[in-house]
């Protein structure tokens, strides 16, 4: 009987010894989030400041008929290492209370110049490229066409 809580506090051992290595990086093989502060301009996008923290995204399911900015990491030979949607950062919607009809709603939507997205940290990512989603669909084909906006090149590591 003690043999056998020696082989399973031995196991139990191994197993967090192992999840103790695989700790620093991500289920995708990012090793932390970093925040990428932007700026519109004229011909694309244009990068501020790139930070990287500890931590990791939720992966979510990419979707290329979802609507807004469409976004890739990629590595030196342009393999893509990470692709999602975000709601479009370049407009912000706001609502309020109409003053001349009370209990009526009012939106404006304002244009926004810089905005930060998240994307996984991956040492091996070079660009990250921009696309927006054309309305309609080209003719005997399913899939959504996407327009390329531009990229950025990251800091090295």
């Amino acid at each position: 009987m003690k043999e056998h809580w020696r082989l399973v506090v031995a196991v139990c051992s191994a197993l967090l010894a192992s999840a103790e290595v695989r700790a620093g990086s991500g289920p995708d093989g990012s090793t932390g989030i970093t925040f990428l502060h932007l700026r519109v301009i004229a011909d694309g996008f244009e990068l501020i400041e790139a930070k990287t923290v500890n931590g990791s995204l939720r992966t979510r399911r990419y979707d290329s008929a979802k609507p807004g900015l469409h976004v890739e990491v990629r590595g030196a030979d342009d393999r893509v290492l990470f692709r999602d949607v975000y709601p479009e950062p370049t407009v912000t919607r706001l609502e309020y209370e109409d003053p001349e009809h009370p209990g009526k709603i009012r939106a404006k939507e304002v244009t926004n110049q810089e905005f930060t997205i998240r994307v996984p940290s991956f040492g091996e990512a070079r660009t990250v490229h921009f696309y927006r989603r054309l309305e309609g669909r080209v003719s005997g084909s399913n899939t959504p066409l996407l327009i390329h906006q531009g990229q950025v090149t990251l800091p090295p590591k």
